[in-house]
């Protein structure tokens, strides 16, 4: 195997304590790169640009509002995922994480030129520029959540659901390119939510789903074997956080939680 290891770029999230709770017996993890989160407000201005400022409202108030209960009701549900799939929560060793401003500062770029490693997991952080994912030779693989190319963007168990295509409900690992999630697919699982599970169970579901793909294609990258990509003859097609509207729309006309 590569002498090289792995580099886990991530933004805040409980998750990450899971991910590489999974992975440390298994590989080297070198460093956990941890960007600051961004201020609300910077979200919701960044938010009003791209989708206008009706939309941008909407979509703060179910994150504000209706994201905050189904976290509270939801508890019981998520012990029980993280029980059943040994999902573990401890506390990542301070002396293996850096915190950056971003991931895509001089900090991150410098410090990923300085481990040089073979593969850089990324969870969650904002659109990588090309200057970091051109800073060192490594694989740069994405956790995503939803099944690509139909479920780019966020929350794609949540939108397939909404759409009926309870088929492509899943988790996706795939290569990063300067596009949004449009690098060459790795791996991919579904995930089978029940009637009692909601958008905040989602994504535990698909961090569960996705720890066993990133068992099955790190050995191979870590030894610089170049994996097929999977194709799909499905339409791609990017998503976005729901509104507070859509969110309550369809719960009460698709029973989609």
């Amino acid at each position: 195997m590569s002498s090289k290891g792995i580099v886990i770029l991530a933004s805040p999230s409980p998750f990450n304590e899971i991910i590489f709770n999974h992975l440390s017996p298994r590989f080297e993890i070198e460093r956990v790169i941890v960007e600051r989160r961004l201020s609300r407000f910077s979200v919701f201005r960044k938010r009003v640009k791209k989708f206008g400022a009706l939309s941008a409202l909407g979509q703060a108030t179910f994150r504000s509002l209706i994201y905050p209960l189904l976290e509270l009701t939801s508890r019981k549900r998520m012990r029980q995922i993280a029980a059943e799939h040994n999902l573990r929560s401890t506390t990542i060793p301070e002396n293996v994480i850096t915190r950056v401003e971003s991931a895509n500062s001089a900090d991150t770029i410098a410090l990923l030129k300085q481990l040089n490693p073979a593969v850089v997991i990324v969870n969650g952080t904002r659109i990588l520029s090309i200057e970091v994912l051109e800073a060192v030779s490594a694989k740069f693989i994405n956790l995503h959540a939803g099944i690509t190319p139909r479920y780019r963007g966020v929350h794609g168990a949540y939108w397939a659901l909404v759409e009926g295509r309870r088929d492509l409900c899943g988790v996706t690992v795939h290569e990063i390119d300067v596009g949004i999630d449009t690098g060459p697919v790795l791996a991919q699982a579904a995930i089978q939510p029940t009637a009692a599970d909601n958008f905040v169970i989602y994504q535990m579901l698909q961090l569960a789903a996705c720890l066993p793909l990133l068992d099955s294609v790190l050995p191979n990258l870590l030894e610089g074997r170049e994996l097929a990509p999977l194709t799909s003859i499905e339409s791609s097609k990017l998503w976005s956080h729901p509104t507070a509207g859509e969110y309550l729309r369809n719960r009460l006309l698709r029973g989609v939680k």
